[in-house]
């Protein structure tokens, strides 16, 4: 077979520059190639990983991968190492470096086909630490130009560099992700991963050597989506919700159709239809509309808290102040949809969604364009009509997460609310017949974002992984700890590269603030991670407890990468130096007190700004109570006088435990706690 090639010609693939050379004269060469060769010519490839300005991992062997025509031979050159391997029948490569020494000097690196003559050069390779920051939103929220903007005013560091994965979930292992490496500096700080930025700016000014970070984490994700199928399958905790949620997304279409014929039907029955939007007429989306006579709500606002026991249309409205120097930028609001149709205006004009509108009353996360030309400085008017067939409607997120105007302009809560149309209480016999919406999300299908995101980043060198997620697994709290044990081991079986650091951000504070001591989903998921840093090796915690808001992101992700850093400068790189707050370790009854002990006091316990806050104790009713707690050298003597006979102490046990204050005298917080076992 004749195959025609121009002598030199250019390829551009990706992130990479690649030249194809043919012969030795100018002109056009005529190659013969073997009958028994494929015959469909792949040009070589590398994976995405590895482009411009990357970091490569000191101190151990450094695979590179990549693709070419099967049986192309294939040359690796890097700092002074030359490696050579043969593609296989799929035309797969890979090659081991030796370990290399870290080195900010930049360096270039070769990869050659020795039959079909191309060669790809990727260049400003640093040598040095590599970690990949994993998770769910608060790993995804990048640094922020309100409340972070003197670190964005100086990100000028061309030792730092990051490396996002933009690849989307998939059913299925996927071989290469979609990414390039990017030097950080002031320009593209704001669109980094913050936990990262904060981490890697410290480990830099520690380490004093080039820092690579390889950003893959999605919003609002379980930690389902981030372990292999394989691991799950093999988990007696994890099979049965992984295994539904897999066949779910497999058969998504099919029962989608099924749904949407079902709801119909299901709503002549048991529910008014949608009377049209009379709203829009009676201009309840313009901007001078005047809504003083509405009623006022809170968000979150989940419907039947506003006595409906029934379906509703309802319109919400809102105003927000946007600063002068944020107006006339495009941007988005955001939504999750959960069984409502939602559309929202903003200054009376009805907004797109950025893709396909998520299909009316299914479970879905939406996002609307806003035009650049409506947001101006001073006033705007967001309202929102929302269609729900049942009381369990609600409006989800608070107005400082759903608003992205620039910023996110900060909002109160309260949203003011009239209703358009009610519909007739919801029976139980409707109630228990109401169609189930498929599940929506590939990014939350159990696997999806492994084979999407994690799977095709195996095996790079790397250090180290920092994990920030638990959010979305709070219904699920009871297996969190199986669920974050199962991802280590995964991650760490199929990377082959031994037991790497894994260090976990335990939640922060979120939500409502409680009145009484109670039980708490949102605690339970921090002891597991608790209980994953203490029985998993070398593994870490970087407790968050005293720096969350009401909001589900809290701002401060400073002190998140510090105390990641600390985790990693004492478990990793062996310095000496206190990196927790404390820990509890035990507790004894003392008549009506119980006294509570701790490792990590490192110097002594500090009851910050005041007495000791948010401890509860209870008696054999487990019917816990707020105490009087106070240091006593290197423990807290916990009671209450009502309780004669004390059972029980918890600590920080809340969503929200806002003035939780046991510190030691570093400044680190102690971890949530519990001394009874449920």
């Amino acid at each position: 077979m004749l195959i025609t090639v121009l002598n030199c010609y250019a390829i551009k693939s990706g992130n990479h520059k690649k030249t194809v050379f043919k012969g030795s004269s100018a002109g056009l060469v005529l190659q013969k190639i073997s009958s028994t060769r494929p015959l469909i010519f792949k040009v070589l490839k590398l994976a995405s990983i590895f482009s411009d300005h990357m970091v490569l991992q000191r101190e151990k062997p450094v695979p590179i991968w990549g693709w070419a025509n099967a049986g192309d031979k294939i040359t690796v050159e890097f700092a002074n190492q030359k490696k050579n391997t043969t593609a296989d029948i799929n035309g797969k490569w890979q090659v081991e470096l030796d370990a290399l020494t870290a080195n900010a000097v930049p360096g270039d690196l070769f990869v050659k086909s020795t039959i079909e003559n191309q060669v790809i050069s990727i260049h400003d390779i640093l040598v040095g630490e590599v970690w990949i920051a994993s998770g769910q939103s608060n790993m995804t929220y990048t640094l922020s130009p309100k409340y972070d903007s003197a670190a964005i005013a100086a990100a000028n560091h061309p030792e730092m560099r990051f490396y996002t994965v933009e690849s989307e979930g998939s059913l299925t292992p996927q071989d290469d992700a979609k990414g390039q490496w990017k030097v950080c500096t002031s320009r593209i700080a704001s669109g980094l991963t913050a936990v990262g930025y904060y981490f890697a700016d410290e480990l830099r000014k520690e380490l004093n050597i080039p820092i690579g970070i390889i950003h893959s984490s999605v919003g609002g994700t379980q930690g389902e989506s981030w372990v292999s199928r394989e691991a799950q399958m093999a988990s007696q905790v994890l099979r049965l919700y992984s295994e539904k949620q897999i066949d779910a997304m497999a058969h998504f279409d099919e029962n989608s159709k099924v749904f949407q014929k079902a709801l119909p039907e299901w709503g002549k029955k048991y529910a008014a239809a949608d009377p049209g939007n009379t709203g829009f007429g009676k201009s309840w989306a313009k901007e001078d509309f005047n809504d003083a006579d509405w009623q006022t709500c809170p968000a979150p606002i989940v419907w039947r808290q506003l006595g409906l026991k029934g379906g509703c249309v309802i319109w919400l409205r809102k105003i927000v102040n946007i600063p002068a120097e944020k107006s006339g930028k495009l941007t988005q609001l955001g939504f999750t949809q959960y069984g409502e149709d939602i559309t929202p205006y903003f200054n009376g004009q009805e907004l797109k969604p950025c893709w396909s509108k998520p299909p009316p009353f299914f479970s879905w996360w939406a996002y609307f364009n806003v035009p650049s030309d409506l947001v101006k400085p001073g006033p705007n008017v967001i309202a929102l009509r929302i269609h729900s067939l049942t009381e369990n409607g609600l409006m989800w997120r608070k107005p400082k997460e759903i608003i992205e105007i620039a910023d996110q302009a900060t909002t109160d809560d309260t949203w003011h609310y009239k209703l358009e149309a009610r519909f007739p209480d919801i029976t139980n016999e409707a109630r228990a017949s109401l169609p189930k919406a498929p599940d929506a999300q590939m990014s939350n299908t159990a696997s999806a974002l492994f084979n999407g995101k994690i799977n095709p980043l195996i095996p790079c060198a790397m250090r180290g992984v920092i994990w920030y997620q638990g959010e979305s697994n709070i219904p699920r709290a009871a297996t969190y700890e199986t669920l974050l044990t199962t991802l280590i081991q995964d991650w760490r079986t199929r990377w082959g590269q031994g037991d790497f650091p894994f260090l976990i951000v335990q939640l922060a504070n979120y939500y409502s603030i409680p009145k009484e001591p109670g039980v708490s989903r949102q605690a339970e998921i921090r002891e597991a991670q608790l209980k994953v840093s203490q029985r998993v090796t070398n593994t870490g915690l970087a407790v968050a407890i005293d720096i969350g808001e009401e909001s589900i992101h809290p701002r401060n992700k400073i002190d998140v990468g510090h105390r990641l850093a600390l985790q990693a400068l004492v478990k990793t790189y062996g310095r000496i130096v206190p990196c927790s707050g404390p820990i509890y370790s035990g507790m004894s009854i003392e008549g009506q007190n119980i006294r509570i002990t701790f490792i990590h006091v490192e110097g002594g316990l500090v009851a910050k700004n005041g007495p000791l806050q948010r401890f509860a104790i209870a008696g054999a009713d487990k019917k816990f109570v707020w105490a009087d707690a106070k240091i006593d050298g290197e423990s807290v003597i916990v009671t209450n006088a009502q309780i004669s006979k004390p059972q029980a102490v918890r600590y920080s046990w809340a969503d929200n435990p806002q003035g939780c204050n046991l510190y030691n005298s570093i400044g680190l917080p102690t971890s949530p706690f519990r001394t009874d076992d449920k």
